[in-house]
């Protein structure tokens, strides 16, 4: 009769907890944390997580570009992440009121992380505050770690880095954890801000010490994620040393296109358009396409006539599945990076030294768009904007 009852109790009680109990509900929150709606003289918080020193020259190298200013202050708080394997403690320490000790063993990388992170602040204290934690915890709740650093100190981005393996792959499995257990899935879809994936594609790299120009490139496909990606890097377009390309993709005839996502982008592109209009290191050009196959040779062809340092997408939220029709097999990683993220990520034909897969905040009540579809090859409309 125990056994029976047991088993009877757990029967009920399990399920009843998945249905009563939703643990991504502390994360959300009703308020906008986003790049976009981050006013330019406020702070822009950044969550920068990393798991391994090898991270750290493009981490720096993004924070850099991105060029904080007293007029556009910047907060970072740098998350050091170390698995933890066997029967230890978990440990979470803020480094502002305890130091490591005699746990430094535990964490091998944090004097290289700190020194390497001091350097960048280094002549920008007026305009960088920096704050360090560092967390031991198993590879499951990682992101639990994550998602309420970034919910208590009112993050608006975080960072996570990934590395290209030598067959041309992402290494994210390794890194992160992979199926739905990763921890980049879980963040994703429970953050309580946006998400950019840093994707290193440069086999070696170094940490900029002195200005050097750069070209960026951004994919604008539309949709919540692209308006995100558009508005960080309309923060970067104010760097002197940046140069910054948009191409903005339509689909022949507006075929597909969700109208209310339509305006608001419209919206945010002319907002740019605006702001940049006088800069001549911005271009803004608007390619019309009829499938993914005319999406892709798009980005081929720009990446055949110029050499861009960093690639910039949203992941997948309100792309018009007209400009992915025909790719959802051609990629592996979509579920982290969405396709064409993860298409420019992979792709031996696409040189960079990094792809920056922006995810904008996803509100309460609404759920991230996804986009499939099938293809053949067509010509391309192009129109580009030129200044007054």
């Amino acid at each position: 009769m125990l056994v029976y009852s047991t088993v009877i109790l757990m029967g009920i009680i399990t399920p009843l907890l998945s249905i009563l109990y939703d643990p991504s509900k502390p994360y959300m929150v009703s308020q906008r944390r986003t790049i976009q709606h981050t006013a330019p003289n406020d702070h822009l918080r950044i969550l920068v997580c990393i798991k391994d020193k090898q991270h750290l020259s493009g981490i720096v190298n993004l924070l850099h570009v991105s060029y904080p200013t007293v007029q556009n202050p910047f907060a970072i708080n740098v998350f050091y992440h170390v698995e933890l394997i066997g029967r230890g403690n978990p440990l979470f320490i803020e480094h502002q009121y305890q130091e490591l000790g005699e746990l430094v063993t535990r964490f091998p990388d944090w004097e290289t992380i700190h020194h390497a992170l001091c350097l960048f602040q280094e002549g920008r204290e007026d305009c960088v505050d920096l704050e360090f934690f560092s967390a031991s915890t198993a590879r499951i709740t990682m992101y639990q770690n994550v998602c309420n650093l970034a919910l208590k100190s009112n993050t608006v981005i975080i960072i996570l880095p990934l590395e290209k393996k030598i067959d041309g792959g992402l290494a994210a499995a390794e890194q992160w954890g992979g199926g739905n257990q990763s921890v980049i899935i879980q963040v994703l879809e429970n953050a309580p801000c946006s998400v950019g994936l840093l994707v290193d594609k440069a086999e070696q790299r170094q940490v900029l010490q002195q200005p050097s120009h750069h070209n960026f490139i951004v994919l604008f496909l539309g949709g919540p994620d692209s308006r995100e990606a558009l508005s960080y890097s309309g923060r970067m377009a104010t760097n002197p040393n940046v140069s910054l390309t948009v191409l903005r993709f339509l689909v022949l005839n507006g075929e597909g296109d969700d109208q209310l996502q339509k305006k608001l982008d419209d919206g945010v592109v002319t907002l740019f358009w605006v702001q940049n209009e006088r800069n001549e290191r911005v271009s803004y050009t608007e390619l019309v396409v009829r499938n993914g196959a005319d999406t892709i040779a798009a980005i081929l062809e720009a990446a055949k006539e110029r050499y861009y340092d960093m690639w910039i997408v949203g992941r997948k939220q309100g792309i018009n599945p007209g400009l992915l029709e025909g790719l959802s097999t051609w990629t592996e990683n979509q579920q982290e990076l969405g396709i064409i993220g993860d298409y420019v990520s992979s792709a031996d034909s696409v040189n960079a030294d990094s792809v920056l897969v922006i995810q904008k905040q996803v509100m309460i009540g609404k759920a991230s768009n996804t986009s499939t579809g099938g293809s053949t090859l067509s010509s391309l409309r192009r129109r580009t904007l030129s200044r007054r």
